[in-house]
């Protein structure tokens, strides 16, 4: 597991557990809570670096959120980022994979899913009070250098991303890199070994994109990995009450439970 994958989990699910907790109703929409005394927003480590805080929402709103619920992914976004970062940057870095993830989990090709991703961070760069630099530019610069090909020398490729208008900003290309490696090699165990190639940004490339990657295709997870999974219980039973969450309501009209259901979910 990537330095940081462990912290970056454990908020991740801290995250998904206050949200669960703030429902409102019987309707399965994530709706927080208007009246009362909701759960206060969790505290965050203070050891774990801001990029992986961001990541941890972004995991949550892909699991939660069916990839057609385009606004529903945003919003969740918006609540999940907002009370430790309130830019447009970050919340677009929590909609880009959240975006991605979530058409992963309901079978999409990775095409499918980069272009999703995509089109709810643009959507999400209209939120936070301070604009930042535009994580959507740098996606469509990650996805032209994968395209490019370069021989066969993705890492390279994607490592040269990172300038915008000559300015280099290195927090909002993590996000294009980590989608990059998992869309050209959709492959745990490879995209695991070649985030050494990313130098200092090795550890969050590594845990994204091999998150992404084991969406896509959960039989490439090596056994070490999984084994680590399976031992906590914990998890296993939050990740069930989040994906039931997530697919309940489609569950009382039989035309979107038909047309939405999907092996992986």
């Amino acid at each position: 597991m990537p330095p940081g994958a462990q912290g970056a989990l454990d908020w991740t699910f801290t995250l998904a557990r206050w949200l669960l907790e703030q429902q409102s109703g019987p309707h399965p929409a994530h709706r927080i809570a208007a009246s009362g005394s909701p759960t206060p927003f969790p505290r965050p480590p203070k050891d774990l670096a801001p990029e992986f805080l961001v990541a941890g929402a972004g995991t949550v709103v892909g699991l939660l959120r069916r990839p057609q619920d385009q606004n529903g992914i945003v919003d969740d976004a918006v609540t999940l980022v907002a009370p430790l970062f309130d830019t447009s940057t970050q919340i677009a870095s929590a909609c880009a994979i959240g975006g991605f993830l979530a058409a992963l989990l309901d079978g999409w090709a990775m095409e499918g899913a980069m272009a999703q991703s995509l089109f709810v961070t643009r959507r999400g760069e209209a939120f936070g009070k301070e604009k930042g630099p535009s994580v959507a530019r740098a996606l469509e610069e990650a996805w032209s250098a994968v395209s490019a090909g370069e021989g066969a020398d993705f890492e390279q490729a994607l490592s040269s991303v990172g300038s915008l208008d000559g300015q280099v900003t290195r927090s909002i290309f993590l996000v294009s890199r980590a989608v990059g490696l998992a869309f050209v090699y959709r492959d745990v165990g490879e995209v695991l070994a070649r985030a050494s190639g990313f130098g200092p940004d090795a550890p969050y490339v590594g845990a994204v994109a091999a998150m992404l990657s084991a969406a896509y295709a959960p039989e490439s997870l090596p056994e070490n990995l999984s084994a680590e999974v399976e031992e906590r219980t914990d998890l296993l039973e939050l990740l069930e009450m989040l994906l039931e969450l997530r697919t309940s309501r489609y569950q009382t009209v039989f035309a979107y439970a038909s047309r939405f259901r999907r092996k992986k979910c």
